[in-house]
């Protein structure tokens, strides 16, 4: 299963990906052009107040990616995004994209039982 993530011209921040349950994300494949910036994650449980997403350690979750790459993040452990958005930077320095970008994320089945 995958979705499409864009991030709009002029903006840091993509729309909306809402995981189906018993998904998680298990990569992304970038576009073939990207304003060179990390990816970042805000994630909510409410679909309506999104934060950035850190690891236990207190670290922003980040992301290196460039265009036209495959990202595979099969072990990376996300199970508890429900709803979140791409973020092109971090925090502290979001980076504008200079055009619309679609960034595919693939999802893939958690082993229940």
């Amino acid at each position: 299963m995958a979705q499409t993530a864009t991030i709009l011209n002029g903006a840091s921040q993509s729309n909306t990906i809402s995981i189906k349950d018993g998904t998680r994300i298990a990569g992304f494949v970038m576009p073939g052009a990207w304003d060179a910036a990390a990816i970042t994650l805000l994630g909510s449980v409410d679909n309506s107040t999104f934060l950035p997403v850190y690891d236990g350690a207190g670290n922003e979750i980040s992301y290196t990616v460039a265009a036209s790459r495959h990202v595979d993040l099969t072990n990376a452990r996300r199970d508890s995004l429900r709803f979140f958005k791409l973020r092109s930077g971090n925090a502290g320095l979001p980076v504008n994209q200079t055009a619309d970008r679609a960034i595919l994320v693939i999802e893939e089945t958690l082993n229940v039982g």
